[in-house]
């Protein structure tokens, strides 16, 4: 018998300290090496979060995921964690462990996620998704966490980065008002990951998975009511998006200035927002999407307006 798959109670948590991009490591070097112009409301550029405990952030976000989703920590049969980056940590078991003890999931089993880049989150939803129709998990508690490595600056030529902590269940029973994930689209291009990212129009791995998951689904891009995914400085986030075929209007840009860009967080993250600065529509499609170096992922999720299993 295959499931549905919900993705309920979506929820996240900061790094407790903001600071301006003019405190970022590497600002001046990039503004100066790119000649970048020093127009911080052209790109972009606002405030960005750090912390000290990422961990701290994923219990946060998962005991917020748990409550949204009203399910009983016990009945978690399995915890995905993601990372872009794995913390810089001599233990990284410790950690997740403790967060898995003070959320009370007794009864649940550990996987990790890594290696999609900022497309890991995705990846591990999708694939969440996949045990919770295949039958072999009914609930699925995934939670990404990603603190920048201190060998690596905040500021780049192309977003300015902050750590943060998303997590959301996925369930085969709705649970509230959730996402019904319709479809999922993954691609990796090894040339990419070997040798970095050479933009092409023609040939962009995002586009090429936004058109894997339309035609997989049957959906056309007029139908998604909002595109959520990485934030990144807002030129190069609308262009990427308008080359993908989306309006001005199915944009998602709020975040980009507000929070920076929280790795392989950023899309679930946009759409908790946008959801909770209005009344979403029964029936209201989204596309998900991050990419990567050389990997991409994107997800297409409809609201529904269901009961709690």
């Amino acid at each position: 018998m295959t499931h549905e798959a919900y993705v309920c109670g979506v929820q996240y948590q900061l790094g407790e300290l903001n600071h301006t991009y003019l405190d970022a490591s590497g600002f001046q070097e990039i503004l100066t090496g790119q000649k970048l112009p020093d127009m911080p409301d052209l790109w972009g550029w606002g405030t960005f979060y750090t912390t000290e405990d990422v961990y701290e952030l994923g219990r946060v976000a998962g005991k917020k995921a748990l409550e949204a989703s009203g399910i009983d920590p016990v009945d978690v049969d399995l915890t995905i964690f993601a990372y872009c980056y794995l913390p810089d940590t001599d233990d990284p078991y410790q950690g997740s462990g403790r967060i898995l003890k003070e959320l009370g999931l007794t009864r649940t089993l550990l996987e990790g996620q890594t290696l999609m880049g900022c497309a890991t989150l995705l990846s591990a939803v999708h694939t969440a998704a996949q045990l919770a129709r295949a039958g072999i998990h009914r609930n699925i508690l995934v939670i990404g966490i990603d603190k920048v490595p201190k060998t690596i600056t905040r500021f780049w030529d192309y977003a300015l980065y902050s750590d943060a902590a998303v997590a959301c269940l996925v369930s085969s029973s709705p649970r509230g008002k959730c996402l019904r994930l319709v479809g999922s689209a993954r691609r990796v291009n090894l040339d990419e990951i070997v040798n970095g990212v050479r933009f092409n129009a023609k040939n962009a791995l995002h586009i090429k998975v936004l058109g894997d998951l339309m035609s997989d689904t049957g959906c056309g891009i007029p139908q998604i009511s909002r595109v959520f995914n990485n934030n990144v400085y807002l030129p190069i986030k609308s262009q990427k998006d308008l080359l993908a075929g989306f309006k001005k209007a199915q944009m998602f840009l709020d975040n980009v200035s507000r929070i920076g860009h929280c790795l392989t967080c950023d899309s679930l993250i946009n759409f908790c927002d946008y959801a909770a600065s209005r009344e979403l529509a029964a029936g209201e499609r989204f596309v998900f999407q991050a990419d990567g170096t050389g990997c991409c992922a994107a997800s297409l999720l409809q609201w529904e307006t269901g009961s709690y299993a």
